[in-house]
This record gives structure tokens, C-alpha cells and sequence, in this order.
């Protein structure tokens, strides 16, 4: 149990890492880093809610929140 309490502060540090590169760079490197992670979001919704009632608002969600942080990233 410890092992694996480690394993997601060690991972969740480097992403922490990677996803302030990615801000910090700007311009296209952010709007791959979206890319990426709206990507792997819609990916696992997929598979977390197939089948359920909330399948398609879950979808309509992560896609407005990452285009409003794509708006947002341009607006500066």
C-alpha cells in the first residue's frame, strides 16, 4: 500500500513538472500539451462511463472546459 501511495506522488510531481513546461513554453507546445490531455480525458470518460446515462454530457464537459483553456491561452 505505501509502495503505491509513493509511486502517485512520484508521478504526480513529474506531471506537475511536464504540465508547467508546457504552460510556461506557450504557443504550440501548449496547444499540443491540450491536445494530449484532452485526448486521454475523452479515453478514459470512454471507458469509465460506457453505458451510463451521463456518457454524452461527461463528453460535452471536458471538450468545453479544455477549448475554454485553449480560448483562454489566445485572449492574453
Amino acid at each position: 500500500m505505501k509502495n503505491e501511495f509513493l509511486k502517485r506522488i512520484l508521478s504526480s510531481v513529474a506531471l506537475i513538472a511536464i504540465a508547467f513546461f508546457f504552460i510556461i513554453k506557450g504557443s504550440i507546445f501548449f496547444n499540443f500539451f491540450i491536445l494530449v490531455v484532452l485526448t486521454i480525458t475523452l479515453y478514459e470518460w470512454h471507458f469509465l462511463s460506457l453505458k451510463k446515462i451521463y456518457y454524452l454530457p461527461g463528453f460535452i464537459f471536458i471538450i468545453f472546459s479544455l477549448y475554454t483553456c485553449f480560448f483562454f491561452s489566445f485572449s492574453r
